[in-house]
């Protein structure tokens, strides 16, 4: 069986890893670097077709090229090369086919034993890995809601605790911690992103640092308790009537009560996992779908996505604003933190195949329980690191394009500060990108759909398992695997992506309340069911 199988494999290839000497902290280079080549399409740059989205770079000794790679909080590597057949590896090459488990996903792929060579962003020895356990998949098809299909070409680079345990990361080579942080950045807006292990860029950072536990050493998991929309400065890009300020945030919440007080939550939380290797916002139920009535975006059932109604007088208002999404978090001492998106970065880009034209679209998406999941859209704003020693992750505000002068930092230990920027310098950074509005707009509709449903029908349908299907995604069968060696875990658990047997995957139910997203990792239900929620 394919779950035995894996769990084999893990205990065969991911033994070993060997180095070169390295300087800590290590910064790596990415795909925006137009000097470095790709195997998959020639020189490296932004990626769809839901972004557009850079990726740190990695090099493999069998391919002939870079290739970039989503930073994943899994412990496999990933890397999609269909013209690629290895030979002589430890698995003699056995083709593992994934499809039979996924309903609306087929993946072939090879496990094996790879060397990768971290290609640093500044002159210094190149960190290798030997010995890493990669899949190298041949075929990856994933299926949309209107039938069509498309082959993801990005893959996974690990960061989880079990690839950070890896010899590389060893004090002996320099690292004080097995540690990383990222700043995803924003293509579209020309802003590099930032990961480095064993330390973070300082202007990445602004303001106070967050503090969260590691949950079962695995997770990247906190509370989600608000979603306001707000503006960082001039008026409001919103309809007046809800009363926006730059002082003064309107809530988009829907309270959960007490569903996640098992795990600790303050009463009306989400549980919110960190999941920087799906591209979108994934929020309880009923909160995208409140957002989306603030906002001149079309509901399109045939593709599952919100898409910006570029011909509505605000689309430019908002998507050019200081306007903002803005997340609160509770920490591990129950103290507040709120990082803002600002829409500048939620007016991202669907491309063929997924549309016939480039098509703007909002990237929140809507999940069936008591748990949120943020991926890429909301790292382009926000800091994220974590310290697989200390068992604790943490998060910042993000800056704008306009960055300040990059200070490396090294990791901190023993419960030091992490030294930042101001949280002040995040207007700064973004005054050459944003227009502030000098005087609030009319009263005036936003919230349009493309099947003419009203605002409220909206919020009332739910789509069952036929858009648990359209959430099969390009990171599912990643986190499948990984949800093998973690079937263990309780309530805390993940309650989407992998499930552990293949009767979860064809049972489960799955909701989606605005919009499906294919990237998304969720097992598939096998029956579909539409219901519509009791009016409130």
């Amino acid at each position: 069986m394919l779950i035995n199988g894996v769990s084999t494999i893990w205990s065969l290839f991911f033994a070993t890893s060997c180095i070169a000497n390295i300087t800590s902290p290590y910064a790596l280079t990415w795909s925006s670097s137009n000097n470095i080549l790709c195997s998959t399409n020639g020189r490296c740059g932004p990626s769809g077709p839901d972004g557009p989205w850079h990726a740190p770079v990695v090099d493999f000794r069998f391919l002939p090229n870079s290739v970039p790679l989503y930073p994943s909080l899994s412990d496999e590597v990933e890397v999609f090369y269909p013209s690629y057949v290895p030979s002589g590896t430890n698995d003699d090459g056995h083709l593992y086919q994934f499809g039979d488990l996924l309903i609306n996903q087929s993946v072939s792929a090879f496990a094996i034993n790879a060397s990768l060579s971290l290609i640093p962003a500044y002159p210094q020895s190149t960190l290798i890995l030997d010995k890493t356990f990669t899949f190298l998949v041949q075929q990856w098809k994933i299926g949309l809601l209107n039938g069509s299909q498309y082959s993801p070409q990005v893959g996974y680079l690990a960061v989880g605790k079990r690839f950070m345990n890896a010899a590389a990361f060893d004090p002996t080579n320099g690292f004080t911690s097995r540690s990383w942080s990222m700043h995803y950045g924003s293509a579209s807006l020309s802003l590099l992103g930032s990961f480095v292990f064993g330390g973070y860029e300082q202007n990445r950072a602004l303001g106070p640092v967050a503090s969260f536990d590691i949950v079962k050493s695995t997770d990247l998991r906190t509370f989600l308790v608000d979603v306001t929309l707000g503006v960082d400065n001039g008026a409001s890009p919103f309809n007046p009537d809800l009363g926006i300020t730059k002082d003064i945030s309107k809530s988009m919440w829907r309270s959960l009560g007490s569903v996640n007080s098992n795990i600790g939550a303050p009463f009306g939380a989400a549980a919110v996992y960190m999941a920087p290797e799906y591209p979108g916002i994934y929020l309880p139920q009923e909160v995208c779908a409140a957002i989306a009535t603030m906002l001149p975006v079309i509901w399109q059932p045939n593709i599952g996505y919100y898409t910006w109604n570029t011909s509505h007088p605000s689309y430019q208002r908002i998507t050019t604003s200081p306007g903002y999404l803005g997340f609160v978090f509770a920490d591990r001492f129950a103290k507040n933190i709120t990082i803002k998106v600002p829409f500048p970065l939620l007016n991202l880009t669907l491309e063929p195949p997924i549309v016939a034209t480039p098509t703007p679209y909002f990237p929140c998406h809507s999940y069936n329980g008591s748990t949120a999941f943020l991926g890429r859209a909301f790292f382009q704003s926000a800091f994220l690191a974590a310290n697989w020693d200390s068992n604790l992750f943490y998060l910042a505000q993000g800056p704008g394009p306009n960055l300040d002068q990059s200070i490396m930092q090294v990791f901190p230990t023993n419960g030091a500060a992490f030294p930042t920027n101001s949280l002040d310098s995040f207007s700064k950074t973004w005054s050459t990108f944003w227009t502030p509005i000098l005087a609030q707009p009319d009263a005036e509709p936003h919230h349009e759909t493309g099947t003419g449903l009203s605002p409220g029908a909206i919020a009332g349908v739910v789509i069952g398992a036929l858009a648990g299907a359209a959430l099969i995604g390009a990171g599912l069968w990643l986190l499948f695997k990984k949800k093998q060696r973690t079937n263990s875990q309780s309530e805390e658990s993940h309650k989407i992506p992998g499930y552990t047997h293949e009767a979860e995957a064809r049972t489960a139910q799955m909701c989606e309340l605005a919009t499906p997203d294919q990237h998304l990792g969720l097992a598939a239900p096998s029956t579909s069911h539409i219901s519509e929620l009791p009016a409130s």
